[in-house]
């Protein structure tokens, strides 16, 4: 009996250890996507910005 214990009790913090690491992961990817919806967003800004300027300087 105490060895079954001992060994599910391992598994529990194997699995808890897991868990914490796939919620660090999710939280990391989480601020990717974040980051990457910010460079989208000034990608898309810049583009706008470089259009206006050649609307002016570039002959029509």
């Amino acid at each position: 009996m105490m060895r079954f214990f001992s060994r599910r009790k391992k598994q529990e913090f194997g699995f808890s250890a897991e868990n914490s690491e796939v919620q660090e992961l999710r939280r990391q990817v989480e601020e990717l996507n974040v980051f990457c919806r910010q460079l989208q967003n000034e990608n898309d800004r810049l583009k706008r910005l470089l259009s206006s300027i050649q609307e002016l300087v570039l002959p029509k």
